[in-house]
């Protein structure tokens, strides 16, 4: 545990965790000032701690002044199940003031138990306002069909916090049958609301919302016309094209944004020149989203603009580059790839070996067959598969030594590999070696 002047940095360890006795554990959870020590306490809590640790995990989730805090230990609650801190839950749910009220919401949402949405569908409309937000969002945590009427109705509650969570409950069940009830607020008094219908007819993306999108995509609001272009670059109906292109002179950044996205998906070049001009913002989560787009778009002019971003200072900005020439498959940055499989960052040695795969050039092969005893096992994998799609039979028995890799993953998607270069009597062939070799370790 550490001191008032402790800056946090040093957490204490699982295995530290597990030797402390419950005085102790108790102590961290309720005292400590580091949150992840707390965090990390709360984790160690299962069904043979839970009958001394009760009062203690019950006080962390409903009193802690930290979010994730009372988070973690409304999920171990939800985990561990125990009917005793259920039923308590519960009681604080139906008795305390407001702020119990909602704390405790959060976490019914997470035991996710008959009980527990008994609870919340017979105090839907409790007094106030934020209970029933939370009520709406733990009833959308379960996620059962059988709270669409009451998320239903929460979408004709007086307060708009509890209108935008039941639209956004309705649009992670993602059903089409939820359409019209949700194109009934569309037109609602309150931004934060349309915005979150919009989103919710986004993820059900039913073409049949199209229409009703695109008479609000000129909307009075930024956040609006924001979330209706996204809506419609999910659903993806062609339809929508022109008027999203509006929206790239639109004069609000965040709209141009969301244009350029939607229109990536949508598959129109129009926002090619938008998208290009972006490549050398000053934000990197600007030339990251541009480039996802231009990969999208699969314009191989764009290639010869996305190739210098494989060097830029951000990660994530040279991660989507490689993730785009891979989507576009032009040939011309083979070797650009080939140089960032032996990159010191794993993770980009995996992406660019996806990425050869994907542009399936016989130039990879040499470095790619490296890449098999690479000690990143998502190297080792995505090389194997990329191997496999361009056709490398060169390469089949260095595959087929990652048939007994360590990793399961690893060693299927080696099998997916040698299946896509040798047929069906070769594959057998080696099966029965590999049942062979089994046979002779018994």
């Amino acid at each position: 545990m550490k001191d008032d002047g402790d800056t946090g940095d040093k957490n204490l360890s699982s295995d530290e965790l597990d030797q402390i006795n419950l005085e102790e554990l108790e102590k961290i959870i309720l005292e400590d000032e580091n949150i992840e020590d707390k965090i990390n306490a709360i984790n160690t809590i299962d069904r043979n701690k839970i009958d001394d640790l009760f009062k203690v995990l019950k006080k962390a989730a409903l009193l802690d002044r930290n979010d994730r805090v009372r988070w973690a230990a409304a999920k171990t609650i939800g985990n561990v199940g125990d009917e005793k801190i259920i039923n308590a839950v519960i009681h604080d749910f139906k008795k305390g003031g407001p702020v119990l009220r909602k704390r405790a919401a959060l976490i019914l949402g997470q035991i996710g138990t008959e009980e527990a949405k008994k609870a919340l569908v017979e105090n839907i409309d409790d007094d106030d306002p934020d209970v029933r937000a939370q009520i709406v969002d733990a009833l959308s945590e379960i996620g059962d069909e059988d709270i669409v009427p009451v998320l239903r109705d929460a979408l004709g509650d007086k307060d708009p916090e509890v209108r935008s969570n039941a639209a956004q409950a309705l649009g992670e069940i993602g059903e089409e049958e939820h359409i019209d009830c949700l194109l009934e607020w569309l037109d609602d008094d309150e931004p934060a609301v349309r915005g979150m219908v919009a989103c919710a007819l986004g993820e059900i993306g039913d073409e049949k919302a199209v229409q009703p999108l695109l008479k609000r995509i000129q909307d009075s609001n930024a956040d609006v016309r924001c979330m209706v272009i996204w809506a419609l670059g999910e659903i993806g109906d062609d339809s929508a094209i022109e008027a999203v292109t509006e929206g790239l002179y639109d004069n609000e950044e965040s709209v141009k944004e969301a244009a350029i996205e939607a229109l990536g998906k949508l598959g129109d070049k129009r926002a090619v020149f938008e998208l290009l001009r972006r490549l050398k913002h000053p934000d990197p989560d600007i030339r990251k989203e541009a480039i996802d787009a231009l990969g999208y778009l699969k314009d191989e002019k764009a290639v010869k603009y996305i190739r210098p971003t494989l060097s830029d200072e951000d990660m994530y900005v040279r991660k989507y580059a490689i993730f785009a020439l891979g989507r576009i498959r032009n040939e011309d940055c083979v070797y650009d790839l080939i140089r960032l499989l032996y990159s010191d960052n794993p993770e980009i040695r995996s992406i660019s070996a996806w990425a050869l795969g994907e542009i399936g050039s016989d130039e990879a092969c040499d470095d790619l067959i490296q890449c098999l005893e690479d000690q990143d096992k998502k190297t080792r994998r995505d090389a194997a598969l990329a191997l496999g799609k361009i056709g490398c039979r060169d390469a089949a028995e260095d595959i087929k030594q990652l048939l007994n890799d360590d990793d399961s993953w690893v060693s299927k998607f080696a099998m997916d590999a040698l299946k896509m270069m040798c047929d069906e009597s070769e594959i057998k062939g080696i099966i029965d070696e590999l049942d062979g070799s089994d046979e002779l370790e018994d």
